[in-house]
């Protein structure tokens, strides 16, 4: 392994989501009366953990791992992921983009973006003509890994 790196949000952004996930989990309850029908909405605390746990949570980490094989950038529970041979990468800059173009993973002009936060990236140009925009904490030393071919 060449180069190993972990980008996660701040503690901050960690407890604004958990904020609004507990919006959304008391806000109708208090709104019906508090808990008036003699019952927690089990099914709405169920649903609201879940779609923290499996939509939201896995996007606040990603690590990116160069080897002399292959590239990989995932998320923290291991997927969703990218891989790239590293015979399928032609070239690469690094470059910053907009907040406003989101985190995740989006479709941008000419491939895709997987970022969890910040505005520096790296583009990676492929052999079949597409680009990975990946963003990263870390753009001169995943640069200088993938400037490393042995």
């Amino acid at each position: 392994m060449i180069y190993e790196n972990t980008q996660t949000i701040s503690k901050n952004w960690k407890r604004v989501f958990l904020a609004v996930c507990v919006v959304f989990l008391l806000g109708p309850n208090v709104i019906a009366g508090f808990f008036a029908s003699k019952g927690v909405s089990w099914i709405l605390i169920a649903a609201v953990l879940v779609i923290y746990f499996a939509f939201i949570r896995p996007f606040m980490s990603a690590t990116t791992v160069v080897t002399f094989e292959h590239f990989e950038f995932r998320f923290a529970y291991g997927w969703p992921r990218t891989r790239l041979l590293r015979s399928e990468i032609l070239s690469h800059e690094i470059t910053q983009i907009s907040g406003w173009v989101g985190t995740g993973i989006r479709g941008v002009s000419g491939g895709w973006l997987w970022r969890v936060w910040g505005r520096s990236c790296v583009e990676i140009r492929k052999a079949n003509g597409k680009r990975l925009v990946v963003g990263t904490n870390d753009p001169e030393g995943l640069s200088r890994a993938l400037n490393s071919y042995s």
